[in-house]
């Protein structure tokens, strides 16, 4: 696949990260579900 077919990368801020942490570590979402809350795949 060649760069110029690629989408372009997503950045997230550090603190969409936390929050996405968060739901794993400490309300005990799994992986999926968390990543289903923010909206990631």
């Amino acid at each position: 696949m060649s760069e110029k077919s690629k989408p372009p990368r997503r950045s997230f801020s550090d603190e969409f990260k936390q929050a996405a942490v968060d739901l794993v570590v400490k309300q005990n979402y799994s992986f999926k579900a968390a990543a289903e809350a923010v909206g990631i795949t």
